[in-house]
C-alpha cells in the first residue's frame, strides 16, 4: 500500500528512527502506516540503516570525568606530584595552573571525535554500502527508472561504452530497476537498485580500478572466486569478470547473497 501522502511522513519517520516521537497516538499511528506502507517501510529501513552506518564511523569520547575526579582530589587536598627533572623549566608555575592546563588539553583531545576504520577494507567496500544506502533514501539523483530490464541494458552499453551480459535481477515488468552513474572511491562506474524478495539490493558495474586494501575474504563458488565482506549489517560480493569488477550489496545473510551472486555471475556471462 502506498498513500499520497507518503512523503510527507518522512520527517516523521526520521523523527521515529531517532526516538524523538513522544506522542502515543502519533506513535501507534506512524508504526501502523510503517507496517502497512512497503514505501515507508524501507525508508525506515534504510534510515536506521544509515544512522547505524554514520555513528560507526565514529569513535565514542573517552571518559575524562574519574581523572577529572582524581586531579581534584588533589588539589584539594593541597598535594602535588614531587617534582622531577622539570622545576628548572617551570620554577614559578603553581600547581593549581598545571592542572588548569592538564584538564584543558584532556578536553580538547578527547572531545574532539577522531574517525575510525569500521574495518580494515578497500575504501571500495564502504563506498558501496554508503551508496546503496544513500540511494535507497533517494539522496543520489538518479538517471534511469523502469520496469523493463532491456531499457537498462541499453543504459548501461552507452555508461561503460561496451557491451555488458545483464542477467534477470527481478522478474521482468514487475518491479522498478533504477539505474545512476556511480563513483566508488576513485573508479567510475554505474549503480543499478532493485527490490528483489523484499529486500533492496545495490549492483555495481565498473572497469577494473587500482585497488588498495582487502575486498574481503576469498571464496570459491561455482569454479569462480569471490570476494565477501560483512559491514554494517550489509553483504557486500565483488568478483571479476572480464575486465570488470563486479559488486552486489544486501542485507541478506552472506550464504543467500553469496549464492545469488554466483547465479548472476553464471548467467551473465553465458
Amino acid at each position: 500500500m502506498r498513500e499520497a501522502s507518503c512523503p510527507n511522513y518522512r520527517e516523521q519517520i526520521t523523527a521515529w528512527v531517532d526516538g524523538e516521537v513522544r506522542d502515543p497516538r502519533e506513535l501507534a499511528a506512524l508504526e501502523a502506516h510503517i507496517r502497512g506502507c512497503d514505501t515507508c517501510r524501507l525508508y525506515a529501513e534504510a534510515e536506521s540503516a544509515a544512522k547505524s552506518l554514520i555513528a560507526a564511523a565514529y569513535a565514542s569520547p573517552v571518559e575524562v570525568g574519574p581523572l577529572r575526579a582524581r586531579i581534584r582530589q588533589r588539589l584539594d587536598a593541597g598535594t602535588a606530584p614531587k617534582p622531577r627533572w622539570f622545576p628548572l623549566l617551570v620554577p614559578r608555575l603553581r600547581w593549581g595552573a598545571l592542572a588548569a592546563i592538564l584538564l584543558a588539553a584532556l578536553a580538547v583531545s578527547y572531545l574532539t571525535l577522531q574517525p575510525k576504520a569500521i574495518v580494515e577494507a578497500s575504501p571500495l567496500v564502504r563506498a558501496a554500502v554508503t551508496d546503496h544506502v544513500e540511494c535507497m533514501l533517494g539522496r543520489l539523483p538518479l538517471d534511469l527508472t523502469t520496469t523493463d530490464q532491456n531499457e537498462v541494458s541499453r543504459w548501461l552499453r552507452r555508461r561503460l561504452a561496451r557491451p555488458v551480459g545483464l542477467a534477470p535481477l527481478a522478474p521482468e515488468g514487475e518491479v522498478k530497476m533504477s539505474a545512476r552513474p556511480a563513483r566508488l572511491a576513485s573508479a567510475e562506474g554505474t549503480q543499478i537498485l532493485v527490490e528483489r524478495g523484499g529486500r533492496m539490493l545495490s549492483l555495481f558495474i565498473m572497469p577494473l580500478p587500482e585497488i588498495s586494501g582487502t575486498l574481503g575474504r576469498r571464496v570459491a563458488r561455482d569454479g569462480r572466486d569471490f570476494f565477501v565482506t560483512q559491514l554494517e549489517g550489509y553483504t557486500v560480493v565483488f568478483w571479476r569478470q572480464e575486465d570488470l569488477l563486479y559488486c552486489l550489496v544486501a542485507d541478506g545473510p552472506e550464504d543467500e547473497v553469496l549464492s545469488f551472486a554466483a547465479r548472476y555471475a553464471t548467467s551473465s556471462a553465458g
